[in-house]
């Protein structure tokens, strides 16, 4: 299945080698061009079918990378030490396991039965903890590999269960990322740039260098965003609802989206009776931050995916919201030249 297939490969930001490489061998049979630009974004071109296209081309963006980890040392005993690459809440890391380049590994942390009452009342942090692999000696894990800069992946089995629900590792953005493997799969009237970008999760430096350089008249980003319907948050701080479709961003920590496409994107949903939603908390931020200020300015909107518990080892969506979030996006193209 492709889904299980995009979300059990790695790609921590910084480090997209393994993810990029299969996305590219799906992409390069549907699209015009393929090419690797210089930050290790993939870029698919796709020519319209409107032989009078304006100027400027659309881009659609889903990030490829995922949150994870790189080793920061690897004690004389062969356990690892290591720090975030990308926002991970650290409390939830004990007993996870991990994959370094290979080798299979599992967060520890000193038994409860050992720490002080000092220990135990505080929260974990990054010092508290190290990567069991099974290696004795630091010596063995070089030889395996493991040292200062290597990267660290989560490691899930991804599953289907409960009613139409998904759970796997790196649905932020790989679900993003199987939208657009999707719509390349269609024509549009207008030339559409279809970006895989890195490193969104440490700032959105790969979509930024990619918008400057192709200076698209619009911009749609594709996501997998925070959803937290579950018991004892208060309604209004749930942000995404499960099941009832893509949300519309109006403004996270890092843009305001473009009213005027987001208008454009509602127009069309009300008409064709497309489902949507409205992202009701100002968290968080995606690669339209960098892109929507560039050059002249971009116009720019976000449109996501419900999804539970991103950033940690297992996150969770449901079908009908990727069907949805498809449906939407692929209307919007297909109108996008009115814009």
């Amino acid at each position: 299945m492709l889904l299980k297939k995009i979300t059990d490969l790695n790609g921590v930001a910084g480090n997209e080698g393994p993810i990029r490489d299969y996305l590219k061998e799906l992409v390069t049979p549907l699209a015009d061009k393929v090419y690797i630009d210089s930050t290790g974004n993939l870029v698919a071109y796709k020519k319209g079918t409107n032989s009078k296209q304006p100027e400027r081309p659309v881009m659609v963006a889903a990030h490829m990378d995922e949150v994870g980890f790189i080793v920061r040392s690897v004690t004389e005993s062969g356990h690892i030490k290591f720090i975030n690459v990308g926002g991970i809440d650290f409390r939830i890391l004990p007993g996870t396991h991990v994959d370094i380049e290979g080798n299979p590994g599992v967060v520890a942390h000193k038994p409860i039965h050992l720490q002080s009452k000092e220990e135990r009342a505080r929260a974990v942090s990054a010092d508290d903890l190290y990567i069991d692999c099974g290696f004795e000696t630091k010596e063995e894990a070089e030889e395996a590999g493991v040292m200062p800069g290597t990267y660290i992946s989560f490691v899930n089995q991804y599953m289907e269960f409960g009613d139409g629900c998904i759970e796997a590792k790196a649905l932020d953005d790989r679900i993003g990322c199987y939208v657009m493997l999707k719509l390349l799969e269609k024509k549009y009237k207008s030339d559409v740039y279809f970006v895989f970008s890195t490193k969104e999760e440490i700032g959105g430096d790969g979509a930024g260098v990619c918008a400057y350089a192709l200076n698209p008249r619009a911009c749609l980003i594709l996501e997998g965003t925070t959803c937290s319907d579950v018991p004892e948050v208060s309604a209004w701080k749930k942000s995404t609802l499960l099941g009832h479709g893509p949300a519309i961003t109006q403004m996270d920590l890092r843009m305001v989206a473009t009213p005027e496409l987001n208008d454009f994107i509602i127009r069309l949903a009300e008409k064709e009776n497309l489902a949507y939603q409205f992202k009701t908390t100002v968290s968080g931020g995606t690669d339209g931050g960098k892109i929507h200020t560039l050059r002249s300015g971009i116009a720019t909107a976000v449109i996501s995916v419900p999804t539970r518990y991103i950033h940690s080892p297992v996150s969770v969506v449901k079908k009908v919201d990727i069907d949805a979030t498809l449906a939407l996006t692929d209307r919007v193209l297909d109108k996008i030249h009115e814009f």
